[in-house]
């Protein structure tokens, strides 16, 4: 696992795929797995750095575990190790893509899952972070979430109505929302709060569309 660490070499490039870079990770390819590889910090002390790729990986594993057991299609994690998680790759197409090529109606559909899906993830305390249409793969019918490194289990209503707010400023179709937003609802006992809570914010300003 610990060559992942660094972009493979150009006779390993067929067998191992950069497919993406983030502010603290690699992402590559291999076969029909992703490995998720988090990078050391040379500006970070060595024991602080340590602890944080632990614990970042171990709260993305448990989130990826956690919702496997409730049903929700995110990527089957395979294995992990302390700064590095291996898991299914997932084939098929983002939402972001779908939504600018589609019309209405189809758009109030996928959006429709959407809600559904946070309501899902809501319900075992585990809000995305970054629950985007971009962070959304359609796969034969399926909406499965990806990318779950900003994720946080929290019980606090504003942590979950981030979630809502990152779709909105997301998903840039105001029909398309309120059908994410219905479908939520009606999947969450508590989700009175939560959107009171985002409507509240989005009164004052705080979010805006991307």
């Amino acid at each position: 696992m610990e060559t992942a660490k660094r972009e493979p070499s150009e006779g390993n490039s067929a067998v191992r795929e950069l497919i993406g870079k983030g502010a603290e990770a690699y992402i590559y390819k291999e076969g029909g797995y992703v490995i998720k590889v988090r990078e050391s910090k040379g500006y970070r002390h060595p024991e602080l750095d340590a602890k944080l790729r632990k614990t970042r990986t171990k709260k993305e594993a448990t989130a990826l575990e956690k919702c496997r057991c409730a049903g929700i299609p995110c990527p089957e994690m395979k294995t992990y190790t302390e700064s590095a998680i291996v898991m299914e790759y997932i084939e098929g197409k983002r939402l972001s893509e779908i939504f600018e090529e589609s019309g209405s109606g189809k758009k109030r559909e996928y959006a429709g899952k959407c809600g559904v899906l946070l309501a899902e993830m809501h319900k075992i305390g585990l809000c995305h972070g970054d629950y985007a249409l971009t962070n959304l793969v359609e796969h034969n019918g399926v909406i499965r979430p990806i990318d779950f490194g900003l994720c946080e289990f929290s019980t606090y209503y504003e942590k979950k109505a981030a979630d809502l707010a990152v779709m909105y400023s997301s998903m840039k179709d105001e029909e398309a929302f309120n059908t994410f937003i219905e479908e939520y609802k009606a999947r969450y006992s508590d989700s009175e709060e939560v959107v009171r809570r985002f409507e509240k914010n989005l009164t004052r300003g705080r979010y805006k569309k991307r």
